[in-house]
């Protein structure tokens, strides 16, 4: 005998909802990209006495050399007249999200817990 009760359940267990572990580590390597060729305008572009001789070490990812250094690329650019409005809104915006997509990623790598992938379902 077979019995059925009519229980609709919602699958959404899609492509889309899988959080994939080479798409974390790409990612992540754009940002500190990103955050390099920022660096290195903000410092083609700067006053002598905002010049920083040594760069950051960027092949380490740190949430906190992040958040500095987009403190450190923003305060130059806002204040020079040769910054575009371009570099500025990056600057902007690499202040803005890129310590929190890091923490963001973090949380998913220990999900990740050596596997390739997750659903986030």
């Amino acid at each position: 005998e077979v019995y059925t009760d009519g229980t609709k359940i919602e699958s959404a267990a899609g492509r889309y909802t899988f959080v994939w572990g080479n798409a974390i580590k790409t990612r992540k390597e754009k940002m500190m990209q990103q955050l390099e060729e920022m660096w290195e305008y903000a410092q083609s572009i700067a006053d002598d006495e905002d010049k920083d001789p040594t760069p950051p070490d960027f092949k380490k990812v740190e949430k906190e050399k992040v958040e500095q250094t987009a403190q450190k690329i923003n305060k130059i650019l806002k204040g020079n007249d040769k910054a575009t409005a371009k570099a500025k809104a990056k600057a902007r915006y690499i202040k803005k999200n890129f310590a929190a997509n890091l923490e963001k990623y973090e949380q998913q790598e220990v999900l990740l817990a050596g596997r390739n992938s997750y659903s986030k379902t």
